[in-house]
């Protein structure tokens, strides 16, 4: 596996890639090729990703909804040379002020009143009841503090279908996964209070 690749060698996708084609898992782990172009919707939730994780790393006064845009926009014109056509990626960088924006108003205004930060896209090992071992990687891990209830949240970004991507959220081997890994991974006072994954999904 190239060692630029930022998920573990055994991490989830890593393992779901193999599920769904065997041949595309051969290509991209074992001979390293990677395409040389990127689908859209994988760049921008890569750049939403980094901007959600440097929001929740930087603390409740680190960044406002200015400075997430900015940092937004700036990462996403990092990634022009990877998309298909101009049109692309023009009809990305004009919508993402938007959903960074719908974003902002709904979850980050209020999560650090609400939730007390765990862990932020940690990569935690799994050990599996046959014997196998893989990694996930949680985007980010809050506990309420009102209830001291734990939950995953996973962000998502979509321009298709606001229901079928949380029923997709929920219905994937990777919350399972998720559980397991969190209760596997942290003390009880954590693992044993997690109650779930929370689809944070924005639509645009």
């Amino acid at each position: 596996m190239p060692e630029n690749q930022r998920e573990s060698s055994r991490g989830y996708h890593f393992i779901n890639t193999y599920q769904c084609c065997p041949r595309k898992w051969y290509i991209k782990y074992y001979l390293g090729f990677d395409p040389t172009k990127t689908a859209k919707a994988l760049i921008f939730g890569k750049v939403f990703h980094e901007i959600m994780e440097a929001f929740y790393k930087g603390g409740p006064n680190a960044l406002n909804l200015d400075d997430i845009i900015s940092l937004g926009t700036t990462r996403l014109r990092e990634q022009e040379i990877n998309y298909e056509t101009s049109s692309d990626f023009a009809n990305d960088l004009a919508r993402l002020p938007m959903m960074l924006g719908a974003w902002y108003g709904k979850y980050g205004s209020t999560d650090f009143e609400l939730y007390d930060i765990i862990d932020i896209e940690k990569e935690l090992p799994v050990n599996l009841p046959n014997g196998m071992s893989m990694t996930v990687r949680p985007d980010i891990v809050i506990r309420r503090k009102e209830t001291n209830l734990v939950y995953a949240f996973e962000h998502k970004t979509t321009s298709y279908s606001l229901s079928q991507m949380a029923s997709s959220v929920e219905a994937q081997d990777q919350a399972t996964i998720q559980q397991i890994g969190i209760q596997q991974n942290y003390p009880a006072d954590i693992g044993d209070f997690f109650s779930g994954i929370v689809p944070s999904i924005v639509y645009q």
